[in-house]
C-alpha cells in the first residue's frame, strides 16, 4: 500500500544564511596561526633556506683536516614538523629540536668495516641571531668496535653559522679547495 506524502514529517533544510555563516565562521579558523590550534607549537623562526658555512679548528679524529676552514658554504633548508625540525643539508638530512631561539640538531653515522665499526655522534647547538643569522658549535664523539685505528675514541669539534637566504633563493658558489 502507498502511503501519502503528509504521513512522512517534512525534512528541514538548512537556510543559506546559516550556511552562510558556518562558512564564515570556517575560513576565519582556518585563517588563523598553528599556534591557536591545540596541541600545535607555533612555527619556529628556523624554517627557510640558509647557507651554512662549517669551520673545523681542532680535528682530533681526522688529522689530516686539522685546522682547515672546511667548507665551502652550501645551502640547506629547514623546516618546521610536529616535534621539531628538519634539515636537509647536501650529505644528510637531521632532526632537530627548538627551544625559544636555540636550534639543537643531532646527527648520526655508521661506518661498518669488515673488521671495524665506525659510529659517529654531532651535535649541532645554535642561536638565532636576529631573524637571518644563526651561530653555534658542534661536538662530535667517535667510537669503534672491532679492529681499529687506535685514535678512536676520539672528539673533536668546531663552529657552524647559518645566514638566511633571500627570497629570490641562495647563491650558487664555487669552491676552489
Amino acid at each position: 500500500m502507498w502511503e501519502s506524502a503528509s504521513s512522512h514529517p517534512r525534512r528541514r533544510r538548512p537556510s543559506l544564511r546559516a550556511l552562510g555563516l558556518l562558512l564564515v565562521l570556517i575560513t576565519v579558523g582556518c585563517n588563523e596561526q598553528r599556534s591557536a590550534l591545540k596541541g600545535l607549537p607555533p612555527p619556529s623562526k628556523f624554517a627557510g633556506s640558509w647557507m651554512m658555512t662549517v669551520t673545523t679548528p681542532l680535528d682530533a679524529c681526522f688529522p689530516p683536516l686539522s685546522g682547515v676552514t672546511c667548507c665551502c658554504p652550501v645551502p640547506i633548508q629547514a623546516e618546521d614538523i610536529a616535534g621539531g625540525l628538519l634539515v636537509r643539508m647536501p650529505a644528510n638530512t637531521v632532526m632537530g629540536t627548538v627551544s625559544g631561539n636555540v636550534v639543537t640538531l643531532v646527527e648520526e653515522n655508521r661506518w661498518p668495516g669488515d673488521m671495524c665499526v665506525v659510529n659517529a655522534s654531532r651535535v649541532w647547538t645554535g642561536v638565532l641571531e636576529g631573524d637571518n643569522r644563526v651561530s653555534g658549535a658542534w661536538n662530535r664523539t667517535v667510537t669503534a668496535t672491532g679492529t681499529c685505528d687506535p685514535r678512536f675514541p676520539c672528539q673533536d669539534h668546531g663552529t657552524f653559522s647559518w645566514d638566511r637566504c633571500p627570497d629570490s633563493g641562495c647563491p650558487s658558489v664555487l669552491c676552489l679547495e
